[in-house]
């Protein structure tokens, strides 16, 4: 898949990998929708992009709420024109073991990590195609849709 012109939804897109990752999507002429709930972060990220010539669209997105991740991807296809590449980035850790991890936080882990990422596969398998690839899982037409876990797009851009 040649990234240059490629439509991708970045989540956690204000900090750390997801930041980065938009970064190096935007060096290699992706055209983003930077994804994240702190909208201060997310436009400072999308400065840095237009300052180098590349083009972001700030989507203020909580994806633990399947309306934000609903109107996230309404939002993309009204700006981009559709999506090409969904990168599930958002996500937490624990900083204890499971048994000692409280019960809340453990649902609140799988909530961001397993589920959200769910609803955004979903939510971007509807509007995909042929040449539509979500990454952290994929869906393929004509086919059940599966969660492929770890699936990524190489430096060279293939799978």
């Amino acid at each position: 898949m040649q990234l240059k012109g490629a439509r991708v939804i970045v989540t956690g897109a204000s900090s750390g990998i997801g930041r980065a990752t938009a970064l190096e999507f935007a060096r290699r002429g992706a055209r983003l929708a930077l994804a994240a709930r702190s909208e201060t972060a997310l436009h400072e990220v999308a400065t840095e992009i237009r300052q180098r010539g590349g083009e972001a669209v700030v989507i203020p997105t909580d994806v633990t709420m399947a309306a934000q991740v609903e109107r996230m991807t309404k939002e993309t296809i009204r700006a981009l024109g559709g999506i090409d590449v969904l990168v599930n980035n958002a996500g937490v850790g624990l900083n204890a073991t499971i048994a000692d991890a409280s019960g809340g936080d453990v649902e609140a882990l799988f909530r961001l990590n397993v589920l959200a990422a769910a609803d955004a596969i979903r939510a971007g398998a509807a509007v995909r195609d042929d040449h539509q690839h979500l990454v952290g899982g994929r869906a393929d037409r004509g086919a059940a849709n599966r969660l492929l876990l770890g699936e990524q797009v190489r430096a060279d851009g293939d799978r």
